[in-house]
């Protein structure tokens, strides 16, 4: 059987002779493959659409096939085409008449690399300054061009960078403002000549430092003179960031006082679970009457009670309590004290 590729549209004269010498002939025209296919644009980015022009027009409907290196990537009944990645593309269409055309091959340009990082948390009166290492032009969300950009609010930002091929990426970053609570050490106050306070920074933070170099979330402060001191602590929360607050101590004499210390009174068991003892207290002090404070590491009173001087020792009951490190103190018309004791 005869097969014909006629290049243009072209007449055959078809002639057969059969075994007896005899002969018909007929005459037929064959429609070359003569279409071609053009791309635009003529230069184009990852990202960009190609859409492919069949000359002359094709009608009815035809599979497209997007082509790498004469392997299909994709298809589709439509001449159009995302282009996914960097490399020398061509557009092909599959009809009876002109199988296999393909377009001519047009490279695909990769698009300027730019990443301004993860999201970020911006701490209180903090900035944070992203870089874009590139001689490419570059365009921030507020239309400024340089390489470094200042971030000093939280909210959302972006930059583009455009290279000589007119080819652009964008990168977008989000910024968030701190919401961890600082740490609160309370009002200035005042204490007596040897008389013990206790400063809580909070214990949800990642490291500590105290103006006298301590690294824990406590700081306890005593002096045996009169005097003003100002405790200052400085914290990093998980978003590592620092904050902090201080409170001034005033030491004083406190003449109208006695100031009970260890050998008038003393508490067991210490540290405690259940029963806090407090013993000998009005066999040494002759008093009517004093006010027991528990207070916990924030300030906050969380037990009072008023006991007479007729009892040799009192028990006080801290299972509702929870577990941590509290004050007791002990205080009336005319003398006070306090203690450290911890409850397990």
């Amino acid at each position: 059987m005869p097969i014909f590729f006629p290049d243009s549209n072209t007449m055959f004269i078809l002639t057969v002779t059969d075994s007896i010498g005899q002969q018909i002939s007929t005459s037929f025209t064959l429609r070359g493959n003569n279409h071609t296919l053009s791309l635009f644009p003529t230069t184009a980015c990852i990202g960009d659409t190609l859409v492919a022009i069949v000359s002359p027009p094709l009608s009815g409907n035809y599979l497209y096939s997007l082509v790498e290196d004469g392997s299909v990537i994709s298809t589709s009944n439509q001449p159009i085409f995302v282009i996914p990645f960097s490399s020398n593309f061509q557009i092909q269409v599959n009809t009876s008449c002109a199988n296999n055309v393909r377009s001519n091959e047009i490279l695909i340009l990769p698009l300027p690399f730019i990443q301004l990082g993860a999201d970020r948390v911006l701490c209180l009166n903090d900035s944070i300054q992203l870089n874009i290492p590139s001689s490419d032009s570059i365009l921030w969300n507020d239309g400024s061009n340089s390489s470094q950009f200042i971030i000093h609010n939280p909210g959302t930002y972006f930059c583009t960078l455009i290279d000589s091929n007119q080819c652009s990426s964008t990168d977008t970053i989000s910024v968030i403002g701190n919401s961890i609570a600082p740490p609160t050490l309370g009002p200035d106050t005042t204490i007596c000549i040897n008389q013990s306070i206790i400063l809580n920074a909070g214990t949800n933070f990642t490291s500590y430092l105290w103006q006298n170099g301590d690294s824990g979330p406590f700081f306890n402060y005593t002096s045996s003179v009169a005097d003003t001191m100002l405790a200052t602590v400085i914290i990093t929360d998980s978003n590592n960031c620092n904050q902090s607050d201080s409170i001034s101590i005033i030491v004083d004499i406190c003449t109208n006082t006695n100031n009970l210390h260890g050998d008038i009174i003393s508490i067991g068991p210490n540290p405690c679970h259940e029963i806090l003892n407090i013993y000998n207290v009005f066999q040494q002090i002759r008093i009517g009457s004093i006010r027991i404070q528990i207070l916990d590491m924030t300030g906050k009173v969380v037990e009072m009670i008023d006991v007479t001087g007729s009892e040799y020792s009192v028990k006080i009951d801290v299972t509702h309590l929870e577990n941590g490190i509290y004050l007791i103190k002990l205080s009336s018309n005319d003398f006070s004290s306090s203690a450290m004791f911890v409850k397990n």
